[in-house]
């Protein structure tokens, strides 16, 4: 970040890191296991079941990280344009040359 805007940030990693397991890894790995051990109609079943909590879980999610956004999206000056326009055209340029690489 010191290139873009000329200070240092402070990321709190292990706290980052205990979020996406609790709304990643730990989901994930409950649904794969039930698919590995349970047999196709219960895994299917399960899945009816939980999907409406899926959808709500995202929601949270999104709330989540929204909220935690917000202050800093309520006052967008010229530093914060420049920030967003350097990281769409960082991403859109990787995205394009990826594009040319065939897998």
């Amino acid at each position: 970040m010191s290139l873009f805007i000329g200070k240092t940030v402070h990321l709190e990693i292990w706290e980052m890191m205990k979020g996406l397991l609790g709304m990643i890894v730990l989901p994930s790995l409950v649904a794969m296991l039930v698919n590995q051990f349970y047999s196709k109609s219960v895994a299917e079943k399960w899945n009816k079941i939980l999907a409406p909590f899926s959808k709500l879980g995202l929601a949270v999610v999104v709330s989540i990280n929204s909220s935690v956004v917000a202050p800093y999206i309520r006052h967008i000056d010229k530093k914060f344009i420049q920030i967003a326009l350097t990281i769409f055209l960082l991403l859109y340029a990787a995205i394009f040359l990826l594009g040319f690489l065939e897998f």
